[in-house]
């Protein structure tokens, strides 16, 4: 028991290797011990596999299910909408292509689509080649003068 060691390091006639190392060897005892690990593990994981089922359990099925309904519509609604942009986009570039004139293709169309909502289809879709257009990248300042 010198220098602070336990009686069980005293029976060992083999030193244990560091912590670090890398050993092939697994003993008996330490097959035992990670088994006990993986077992302890395995039951947690179970006991809370098991209260997360109590919980859904406990909801109110037909509530639940009407929330599964709305998310189902919401997620549609969203995927129709993604469409529905990128039709749009794609007809504001097809217009612009036409005149290249963001103003001009705004003005056609209702108020909510802006020179800006022109200018935004056109940087998103349109190949490098269109991006040397001078409409497309005129200031609002220099907007402001062409209209007068």
């Amino acid at each position: 028991m010198e220098g602070g060691g336990t009686p069980d390091n005293e029976n060992h006639s083999k030193p244990e290797p560091p912590e670090d190392s890398m050993s092939d060897e697994i003993t008996a005892e330490r097959q035992s011990e990670l088994e006990q690990v993986g077992h302890a593990v395995y039951q947690v994981m179970r006991a809370e596999m098991i209260e997360a089922s109590t919980q859904r359990e406990g909801a109110d099925t037909s509530l639940l299910m009407a929330a599964l309904e709305g998310e189902a519509t919401y997620q549609a609604a969203r995927e129709a909408l993604t469409k529905s942009r990128a039709e749009r986009q794609a007809l504001l570039y097809a217009l612009w292509r036409a005149n290249k004139d963001p103003r001009a293709v705004a003005a056609l169309m209702p108020a909510t689509v802006k020179a800006a909502t022109v200018r935004a289809a056109v940087i998103k879709l349109a190949p490098n080649q269109d991006f040397e257009a001078l409409p497309l990248w005129r200031t609002a300042e220099e907007e402001a003068n062409a209209a007068v």
